[in-house]
């Protein structure tokens, strides 16, 4: 009885497309729907895979699988020869990063937009889209974002393949003087409004918000495997510990420097941590007892600016910070020694350094940027 009825419903159906497409024969009309079918059946099958392809590669972009970077020879030699030198911003460059493979690097500064370069010092994108100043720039681990915080208060994620800009993170009441991503798929950033800010970037959400008290000058998020403490450098000339699982400050510095700290840099082998101040000194930690180990200075030294940016080389070894007479200098880790000066053909105060395994890399203030051998 039910299939009578629902052959009467169809024979309705049919005479009613009949009516519709005038002459057209039951027969036509019927092949006519046969490929419809088949197309309404092949659009979905590539709908499914589409979606599939885009769950993979979103899977792919937050996976916890990083890339493995470049191994640094056992006896690591000292930079010598200026490679290149090229203007990186119109005006003046401010900050710099390195990819974790040295596959590229990034600059930012005064032009309010983000440089991507080859590790030979091509410029392959630039990433517009700050209304101020950029201040601080960051790698993702999987080398596929570009972090950008501004003094427009907004930190911004740009794709670091596209050049795409793909999320805002708004919320801070003043200038964002450092970003750095934690992991994958979460970023910090520190303020001039004496707060941090923990950021899920797929979600474009803030998770959390901790009262640093002074405002934040640089932040270092590698200092243990697990990712459950970073460490923020201050104006008031102290560093602390923080824990990412809440807001618990686990440790703050008692007299570390007599100015503001402009950087912490954690070693390569996440047991020294390094600072640098507008006291125009340098100095090293051991992470494990918190004691100050070495402090660098040399009569010539001067550190350039608020957001001057010091190093460790690949392998620990050393250390280098640019000088604000126009030079970088580098010192050893494991003696306190001063080593040497790496001279440019300007100049201009060195404000960030970053060391890799093939060469030493040094922004200025007049916007260029240099690479050592």
């Amino acid at each position: 009885m039910r299939n009578m009825a629902a052959g009467a419903v169809q024979y309705t159906n049919d005479i009613d497309l009949v009516l519709k497409f005038g002459n057209m024969s039951l027969v036509e009309l019927q092949s006519l729907l046969e490929i419809k079918d088949k197309q309404i059946y092949q659009l979905t099958k590539e709908l499914q895979e589409a979606k599939k392809e885009i769950e993979h590669n979103a899977k792919n972009i937050f996976s916890e699988e990083l890339p493995t970077p470049k191994p640094f020879p056992c006896q690591y030699k000292m930079p010598k020869t200026l490679h290149l030198m090229t203007q990186s911003d119109k005006t003046e460059s401010l900050c710099l990063s390195t990819s974790r493979l040295e596959s590229f690097f990034v600059t930012g500064g005064a032009d309010l937009t983000i440089k991507k370069w080859s590790s030979t010092g091509r410029k392959l994108l630039e990433l517009p889209g700050s209304e101020k100043v950029v201040l601080s720039v960051d790698v993702s681990p999987n080398e596929q974002f570009i972090l950008g915080s501004s003094a427009d208060k907004v930190a911004r994620l740009w794709s670091s393949v596209s050049g795409k800009l793909l999320h805002w993170l708004q919320g801070h009441l003043d200038s964002i003087f450092v970003g750095k991503f934690l992991n994958h798929s979460k970023v910090i950033t520190g303020s001039g409004d004496r707060t941090l800010k923990i950021w899920d970037i797929e979600k474009s959400i803030c998770l959390r918000t901790t009262n640093c008290f002074h405002s934040c000058s640089d932040l270092s998020t590698a200092t243990d495997p697990d990712h459950n403490t970073y460490i923020s450098a201050h104006s008031d000339n102290e560093i602390r510990f923080w824990d990412t699982r809440n807001s618990d400050c686990l440790w703050t510095s008692a007299g570390l420097h007599s100015k503001r700290l402009t950087s912490v840099c954690v070693s390569p082998s996440h047991t020294l941590l390094l600072t640098s101040s507008r006291d125009n000194t340098l100095k090293l930690l051991d992470l494990r007892t918190r004691a100050a180990l070495f402090e660098f200075s040399r009569p010539t030294y001067e550190n350039p600016a608020n957001w001057s940016r010091a190093c460790f080389s690949p392998d620990g070894r050393y250390v280098a910070a640019g000088s604000g007479n126009g030079c970088v200098m580098l010192w050893d880790a494991k003696t306190g020694e001063y080593e040497d000066s790496l001279l440019s053909e300007k100049s201009s105060p060195f404000v960030s350094v970053s060391w890799t395994t093939e060469s030493l890399i040094a922004i200025d203030r007049s916007g260029f940027v240099s690479l050592w051998n």
